[in-house]
């Protein structure tokens, strides 16, 4: 399942190289990091590209260092656009997630209409030790929730003769029967 959610790496082009080595321990994992550097093919507009990225994934991560927090340009909007989605989210969810590579200041960046603000989620001090681990844990939160929440579906019946079905196939199914053998039995 963790090769399905992809996970943007937000970063200023000066913590590129930390960037990277982040990418390769979270692909090494099993996960599916999005990274311009990596992900983006020649020919492509990364204006579009990079929005089109943010949308599509399941966590954004904001690198933040000493560097980044102080730069002006195109990572901002990357924050933005990430706020954004975060405040569509529903409460508790693990979408945004603050990591710093340094000892910074998570930047007062906000959204006051949407009422978020980067300062009030949780950051991940990385470069601490268990910071790698501390990252894990909140990706595999999110992988869990994620999975609970795919395995319930329904079928809507497509003649009056059908009868409306809606299943859930979690593996703790009290039956002891996978969908499959329940749909043979009905």
């Amino acid at each position: 399942m963790s090769e399905h959610i992809q996970i943007f790496l937000a970063h200023a082009s000066e913590d590129k190289l930390q960037v990277l080595k982040l990418y390769d321990r979270l692909k090494a994992r099993g996960y599916k990091p999005w990274l311009d550097k990596k992900d983006l093919i020649p020919g492509q507009n990364w204006r579009e590209e990079i929005p089109r990225a943010i949308k599509h994934s399941s966590i954004f991560i904001a690198c933040l260092s000493q560097k980044s927090v102080s730069k002006q340009g195109y990572i901002q909007k990357e924050f933005r656009l990430a706020l954004n989605k975060y405040a569509e989210t529903p409460p508790g969810t693990v979408y945004l997630i603050p990591l710093k590579l340094d000892d910074c200041e998570v930047p007062a960046l906000q959204q006051p209409e949407l009422g978020v603000n980067l300062q009030d989620i949780h950051w991940l001090n990385y470069w601490e030790p268990g910071g790698f681990e501390s990252l894990v844990r909140a990706i595999d939160h999110k992988l869990k929730k994620t999975s609970r929440q795919t395995r319930n579906f329904s079928y809507k019946a497509n003649s009056p003769k059908e009868k409306l079905v809606s299943a859930d196939c979690r593996s703790d199914d009290s039956s002891g029967r996978g969908f499959h053998s329940w749909m043979a039995s009905q």
